[in-house]
C-alpha cells in the first residue's frame, strides 16, 4: 500500500494553545482530506510540557513556541511569526505602531508566567528596562478575547491569533516596535525517533496553513 502512493499510519501532536485556537481546524480538514489513512490525536498544552512528552514518547512530536536545546531533541523551525498589541476597535487611543516600552501605560491581560508568550514579554521588559505588570492573568485565549473585544482591557497576541480572532470579534491591531515582539515556532521530535513520512506530511500541511495565515497579517 505504501508502494502505491497512500500514506498511512497513527499520528500523536502536541500543539500549543495558540495554534489549537487559530489555524488547527483548518489543518486538520486540509491533512484529512489529503491523507484519509491517517489516525490522528492532539494534544494541546504548553510548550515545557509538550517537549516532555516527546522526550518520554507519549506525543510523537510536537509544535512548540521557540524550543531551546535539549539533549536528545531534534526542531525543525516552522515560521517566524510577530506579536502584536490587541484592543477593542473602538478605542480612542491612536492607531499606528506602538512602541514597546509604552505598553506598560495600557491595562493589560497577559498569561500567566508558564506560558511562552508571557515569556517573550518578560524577557523583552527587562532588556528594555520596564516593568510591565497585567492587570489580569488569563491562560486561555477565549476568555482573554472576549475582554479585550468588550473592555478597556488590551493584549500581547501571535499575529495570527489576532488576525483569526477579528472577523468574529470587534478588534483591532497594532505593529509593536523598538523592539519588534516575535515568537518562533517549532518541531520538536526525539532525535533517535526521526519524523516518518505521515508525521512529515502533517507537519508539511501546518506549515503551508500557518503561512497563508500569517500573509494578511504581514503589512
Amino acid at each position: 500500500m505504501e508502494l502505491s502512493g497512500k500514506v498511512l499510519g497513527k499520528i500523536a501532536v502536541g500543539i500549543i494553545p495558540s495554534i489549537t485556537n487559530s489555524v488547527l481546524a483548518d489543518v486538520l480538514r486540509r491533512f484529512g482530506s489529503d491523507y484519509p489513512n491517517v489516525g490522528i490525536r492532539i494534544d494541546e498544552a504548553y510548550s515545557g510540557t509538550l517537549i516532555n512528552w516527546v522526550m518520554t514518547g507519549e506525543l510523537d512530536f510536537a509544535i512548540v513556541n521557540n524550543a531551546r536545546r535539549k539533549s536528545g531533541l531534534a526542531t525543525l523551525a516552522l515560521l517566524d511569526e510577530r506579536l502584536v498589541f490587541v484592543e477593542r476597535a473602538s478605542s480612542k487611543h491612536e492607531s499606528g505602531p506602538i512602541a514597546f516600552k509604552r505598553i506598560k501605560e495600557f491595562p493589560l491581560v497577559l498569561p500567566s508566567r508558564r506560558h511562552g508568550i508571557r515569556s517573550i514579554v518578560d524577557e523583552a521588559a527587562e532588556k528594555a528596562g520596564v516593568h510591565i505588570v497585567p492587570q489580569i492573568e488569563v491562560d486561555a485565549l477565549a476568555p482573554t478575547l472576549k475582554l479585550v473585544a468588550e473592555t478597556e482591557l488590551t493584549a500581547v497576541l501571535p499575529a495570527i491569533v489576532a488576525q483569526k480572532s477579528m472577523s468574529g470579534l470587534m478588534l483591532r491591531t497594532r505593529r509593536i516596535v523598538e523592539p519588534m515582539l516575535k515568537r518562533q515556532l517549532v518541531c520538536v521530535y526525539h532525535a533517535q525517533r526521526p519524523l516518518s513520512r505521515v508525521m512529515t506530511a502533517f507537519v508539511d500541511v501546518l506549515a503551508k496553513e500557518l503561512k497563508e495565515a500569517m500573509a494578511p497579517a504581514s503589512g
